[in-house]
Parts: C-alpha cells; structure tokens; sequence
C-alpha cells in the first residue's frame, strides 16, 4: 500500500510511527495521527477499511508441551484453557483485549491473564520466559520469529482482520484520501467492506502547512 501511494505521489513524504497497545487508539483519536493500521475491533466513531483476513494463532513458548513438532497437530481452545494469557495495561479497551484472547471462552471459561506488556517486543519477551501465551494474526508467523518462541494454529479461534483506521471526515484531506486510493487499488477485494465499527500498530499524521498534502506521517 505504501509503495503504491509513493508510485502516485512521489512528492509525499511518508514517516513511519510505531505506537505501543496502550496509546494506539488514543494517538488517533487525538489527531496526532490521521489514520493508522490497526486490529479490528475498533472502538466507534472509527471508520475502518477491511485490508486482509488471515487466522489466528497461539504464539506458546517453545518449552511448553504443545508446541512440540509431535503433537503434530493443530490446538483448540480447550487445549489451551489452562494456559495464562499476557495482558494489556488498563489503559487498552478490555473490549479489544477480550476479543483477541476469546474471553470469556465458547464454554463460558473466563481467561486467566498473566503479565501486562505495553507493545509487541514485550509480549514475545514474556511468552519466550514461559510467563503466559498471546493469540496473534498468522502474519506473525514471517513477521516475529523468535528464538524461545512456536506459533501453532488454532482450529477454533476466530479470524483476524487487519484494517486501516480513520476518524469520519479526516478522509477529506488529501492524504488519507491518497492513502486510501492507494489501499483500494492493492486491495480490492476488501477495499469497499468500509464501517464504523468497532481495527499493529503503525500511523499516520499530516503536517498543518500550504503543503499539507506532501507532509504525511505513516
């Protein structure tokens, strides 16, 4: 997406922000930044654009029984109905929070929760201490190899989205409305599934200037 809004406008300048679990709804809700590539579900008035659906997996730490290559089979929830969940810190919508870790689960089991972690690099540090497990989008798999660290799917977990975020009428500035041509020419088959509902942590943020539109902060 970001290629393809510099292959169209190559005079925009594009500065990558990465917002921690506890401001990344906040930092756009202030307008600090003007849209961001979040995980659905999103508190309202966001307006989102669907990007990708992928499953869900368990990130375990390598040393639990589970993540052995012979159990050599994928987990359910009951499997893991034992296992500790990281947690966020208060300021994160328990909303958000309980929908990524299926709380409470389909059999009514509330979730047992585990050590707060404000951003990504915590979470896969505790998981790989042994402290708790997390639930994250396939992706993950590519994105976050670590060592101490086994990813396996889950068969029951809901899917995850991934969407870029936007609050009502900051799609008429020129640079979310670029950023968001860009998004329906690279994804089209999500590009109009657009809400209000309620979406990794990356932003956006336009400069106040005459140039407003070649100022842009992703």
């Amino acid at each position: 997406m970001l290629d393809e809004l510099t292959r169209r406008h190559p005079a925009v300048s594009v500065e990558l922000r990465l917002l921690t679990f506890g401001d990344q709804f906040e930092r756009l809700a202030d307008d600090d930044v003007d849209a961001a590539f979040l995980r659905p579900p999103l508190p309202p008035p966001l307006r989102t654009m669907t990007l990708a659906v992928e499953p869900r997996v368990a990130c375990l730490p390598s040393s639990d029984p589970l993540a052995d290559p012979a159990v050599g089979r994928p987990l359910t929830l009951t499997d893991l109905a034992e296992h500790r969940v990281v947690d966020m810190p208060a300021s994160v919508s328990r909303t958000w929070w309980d929908d990524w870790t299926v709380n409470p689960r389909p059999d009514g089991t509330p979730v047992q929760y585990g050590p707060v972690v404000t951003d990504i690099e915590g979470l896969l540090t505790e998981v790989a201490r042994g402290r708790a497990i997390s639930f994250l989008p396939e992706a993950a798999r590519r994105l976050y190899p670590r060592p101490g660290i086994h990813y396996v799917h889950v068969t029951d977990a809901p899917m995850s989205s991934a969407a870029l975020a936007w609050l009502p009428g900051r799609h008429e500035r020129p640079t979310v409305a670029a950023l968001l041509d860009a998004a329906r020419a690279v994804a089209p088959t999500f590009a109009d599934a657009t809400s209000s509902g309620a979406s990794r942590t990356g932003s956006c943020s336009a400069e106040s200037s005459s140039a407003y539109s070649k100022n842009f902060r992703l």
